[in-house]
């Protein structure tokens, strides 16, 4: 029995083995008596063998295989490979797909096969598609503003992924700063509006050079040499029936983010036509904050004068004053001010960083209260969109019921007190290097009453430690209860890496 109980006690979900399980099983087989305790001990293992067992072999085959797995619209296997882009000296990854395809199996490829981090927040970037042009302050802003929050906060970036309008500016603001493919930078486009497809059609586990592209029509659009990652969305539409065919999935992907995998998420408007105020609308109805440059002009700008002047200026939103618009515009703003006006944030040159709003914007919706007495916009349609180029498309599967703003990141904490979401909260203060934003943090926390859970202080202490984040380190262990709780727990080997 000495032998079993050794067996029994070095038996642990982790090092559990298939090996292990049949040496268990069989002593017992050769008529050892098991007590109750050890007979369930041992039903334990070999239920942790076979799930440990299974999810390798589904990790194994998902690596190997789920390029395979995927479909073009027509049925044909997904095509694949590395984009190279001689004239910029750049690479990114790519893969085609249908647009039936489900966010359940793209974002775990996109973190298995495709390798991308974990993100801890994702800035979902849309506006005009058409040529943009900045002014000169404006331009440094949005420059240093996206960069500083997508290298400081883990962040995944998110755009339409052509070469045109915003999201050449994405791709041009991560290249001119020296971080791309540091930070991923994941284009999801029309698969029927790319220019010189053909280019990478039918091309699997391979390379393609795409040069020379031609140029933006209303046909279709050259894709960005800036960005890391493609997702070509086929929707068996081609030239100018095909935009918009992206979007749905688009909105899928970053719901799916945020709901199953609790990622926060913040939305930068740059410009943009009437077709932005659907993706706009949208993203307010899932309680997903919202960063709008009110300087840039179009849809960023209407938003921004309708919800705090009240109103549109004639000289400047005249495509904002027909009736979808300004319906659109109305249920903004109610949803704004449900939220306790936490869900807009007006950025303009001169003020506190682009980078700070957008983690302010963060920070507010993650430690925001539900409002008291919801209130119910009519529905629009459900319309998703995200960039001008090809208008609005209907029909998001995850569509909103038209409620007030419910934010995703509380919905799905962990713990009733909502101490996950203050802890991401803080983590991302800690990331930003932002101590006046932990203050008043750790100050409602404690004006809450809600203590400090253990593993949250542990791990924003040891965030801070690793950071090398002396002030907030200061702020941290002058905290009551911070000492006590989160010090023991720090592992100095993460500190040398």
């Amino acid at each position: 029995m000495r032998k079993l109980h050794g067996a029994f006690g070095s038996a642990s979900y982790q090092n559990a083995s298939p090996l292990g399980f049949a040496s268990l099983h069989g002593e017992e087989d050769e008529g050892t008596q098991l007590s109750a305790e050890a007979a369930h001990r041992l039903r334990l293992v070999r239920a942790a063998t076979y799930v440990q067992r299974a999810m390798r072999i589904h990790n194994m085959i998902f690596h190997h295989f789920a390029r395979v797995i995927f479909a073009r619209k027509n049925g044909r296997s997904s095509d694949h490979g590395i984009l190279q882009f001689p004239a910029h000296g750049t690479e990114a990854h790519f893969l085609t797909i249908a647009d039936t395809t489900p966010a359940s199996l793209i974002v775990p490829f996109l973190i298995k096969v495709w390798k991308l981090p974990r993100p801890a927040i994702i800035i979902s970037v849309t506006g005009g598609a058409q040529a943009l042009t900045l002014p000169a302050p404006l331009q440094e802003a949005f420059n240093k503003g996206l960069v500083s929050a997508a290298t400081s906060a883990h962040a995944w970036v998110i755009t339409g992924g052509t070469d045109t309008g915003v999201m050449h500016l994405v791709g041009k603001a991560m290249h001119d700063a020296g971080v791309e493919g540091k930070v991923p930078l994941l284009g999801i486009s029309a698969h029927g509006a790319v220019n010189n497809r053909d280019k990478f059609d039918s091309l699997k586990f391979g390379h393609a050079v795409y040069q020379d592209p031609r140029k933006p029509s209303v046909d279709g659009a050259p894709i960005s040499p800036h960005h890391s990652h493609f997702l070509f969305i086929d929707s068996g539409r081609e030239q100018r029936e095909a935009w918009g065919s992206e979007i749905v999935v688009r909105a899928e992907i970053e719901q799916y983010m945020m709901k199953s995998r609790a990622v926060p998420m913040v939305l930068l408007v740059v410009q943009g036509g009437p077709g932005t105020l659907a993706t706009v609308l949208a993203n307010a109805k899932l309680g997903c904050p919202v960063v709008l440059l009110s300087n840039s002009g179009g849809a960023a700008s209407a938003v921004s004068r309708f919800v705090q002047d009240g109103g549109l200026d004639e000289a400047f939103d005249a495509p904002f004053m027909k009736a979808t618009p300004l319906e659109q515009l109305e249920q903004i703003r109610r949803l704004h001010e449900a939220s306790g006006g936490k869900l807009l944030s007006f950025f303009n040159v001169g003020a506190e960083s682009m980078s700070t709003s957008m983690l302010q914007a963060i920070v507010a919706n993650l430690t925001a209260s539900p409002p008291k007495e919801p209130m119910r916009p009519a529905a629009d349609g459900h319309v998703h969109a995200h960039g001008e180029a090809g208008g609005a498309v209907q029909g998001s599967k995850g569509g909103s019921t038209g409620d007030a703003p419910e934010p995703l990141s509380r919905r799905s904490s962990l713990g009733e007190d909502g101490h996950e979401s203050f802890a991401k909260a803080l983590l991302l203060a800690v990331r930003w290097d932002r101590p006046e934003i932990a203050k008043p943090i750790l100050a409602e926390i404690e004006a809450r009453g809600m203590g400090f859970a253990k593993g949250t202080m542990q791990r924003v202490l040891q965030a801070a430690i690793s950071l090398e984040r002396l002030e907030l380190l200061r702020l941290f262990v002058a905290s009551p209860g911070f000492e006590v709780l989160g010090l023991p727990g720090i592992a100095l080997a993460q500190l040398y890496p």
